[in-house]
């Protein structure tokens, strides 16, 4: 009895073992293959909808040429600047007790019409990373990697947010209808905004950025 009890258990045994060692070089594989995602290397697109910057389209659920009366599912805005049928509206993210460290999404209505009776989403500017485009493009992206992500992106003029730090690039793809904000402190995207293909980023985006100097 006692020798049939061996002559199973081993047998047993080493397939097991076989099996721990061929499940560990397939993980140490798969490990290998997969590339390494660094600190500040871009993320694949969101599954969340509502987290996709489209350029020149939308970003999440805001889209341009949308009627200004469907933002009200934003709740009334923090901040309201209008003037001559224009407004900029913003509302800041509840991530922090002082709005200069909140997240914050602007955007830009006018006129659609002359009778100036429909105003309707024209721009929209978003500073938190969680929005993003197919191929990575958001905030909190190095200045290395954005123009590798898009070429076409060029340089509109800079602002000075706080007098003791450089100055905020600004950068768009008109065509495209994309344009980011570049911290110069930080090498850093701090901002992106969506507007018409083939209309360019301004005027609309000057009466947020009066103080912004054209290159």
């Amino acid at each position: 009895m006692t020798y049939i009890k061996h002559k199973i258990f081993i047998p047993a045994y080493s397939v097991l073992i076989v099996l721990y060692l061929l499940l560990g070089v397939a993980a140490c594989t798969r490990m290998q293959s997969e590339p390494a995602q660094t600190e500040n290397s871009p993320s694949m697109v969101p599954t969340d909808e509502n987290t996709v910057i489209d350029a020149g389209k939308r970003i999440g659920k805001i889209s341009i040429g949308m009627p200004a009366e469907e933002l009200s599912f934003l709740g009334d805005p923090d901040l309201a600047d209008s003037a001559m049928g224009k407004s900029w509206l913003t509302w800041y993210s509840k991530n922090s007790h002082a709005v200069s460290g909140k997240y914050e999404l602007n955007i830009f209505t006018s006129y659609s019409d002359p009778q100036l009776t429909h105003k309707q989403v024209r721009c929209a500017r978003v500073t938190s990373p969680d929005f993003r485009t197919a191929n990575g493009i958001s905030t909190n992206i190095d200045s290395s990697a954005i123009f590798k992500l898009n070429p076409k992106l060029r340089f509109v003029g800079t602002y000075t947010e706080k007098r003791s730090l450089p100055p905020i690039a600004v950068y768009e793809d008109d065509v495209s209808g994309i344009a980011i904000e570049l911290d110069r402190s930080t090498q850093k995207t701090s901002a992106v905004i969506i507007f018409s293909p083939n209309r360019g980023l301004m005027p609309d985006y000057g009466y947020f950025r009066p103080d912004l100097k054209r290159g």
